[in-house]
């Protein structure tokens, strides 16, 4: 009888042991929200350019990927909480200037905008005015993002 216990137990704890790795390997992390959608850029009022978007909202960070088809990652966002936004551009984007008021509150903007029904911010800067708008449709959200030269229009939806 024990030699059969014995057995039972080891089987008992190889199937526990199999069922938490395979557990472990397919939870995703469920303190990240994802968002999807599409935006149009156009810069001094010319034909405007399509992007793809994805948009990871974690606890203390967010990080926001733009695409193009057939180009890939175009821009990569990294905004943590108390630090600056990370801007990792392609190799075919060009540099831009983001200002340390915006830089240091677009984060919380885009957390607000995403997780509130509507959202209106304007910052009246020296040489250019920055104004930031979103509301929700539904499972929708909509944002218009006027900077510098730059109209971006767009919409994200949950993942």
């Amino acid at each position: 009888m024990p030699k059969s216990c014995n057995s039972i137990l080891n089987i008992f704890y190889c199937v526990l042991v199999i069922v938490f790795i395979s557990s472990c390997a397919s939870v995703n992390d469920i303190n990240t929200t994802q968002f999807s959608g599409k935006f149009m850029i156009s810069q001094n009022n010319h034909e405007p350019s399509t992007f793809n978007i994805n948009v990871n909202i974690y606890k203390n960070a967010s990080i926001i990927q733009i695409k193009k088809p057939f180009y890939g990652n175009v821009l990569k966002i990294e905004m943590n909480e108390g630090k600056k936004t990370i801007f990792l551009p392609s190799e075919y984007a060009e540099p831009f200037y983001v200002p340390d008021n915006i830089d240091r509150n677009f984060g919380y903007w885009l957390r607000q905008c995403i997780f509130q029904k509507e959202l209106y911010i304007y910052e009246p800067m020296n040489e250019f005015d920055f104004k930031f708008k979103c509301n929700k449709n539904k499972n929708r959200t909509n944002i218009s993002i006027e900077y510098n030269e730059f109209n971006i229009e767009g919409f994200l939806s949950l993942s």
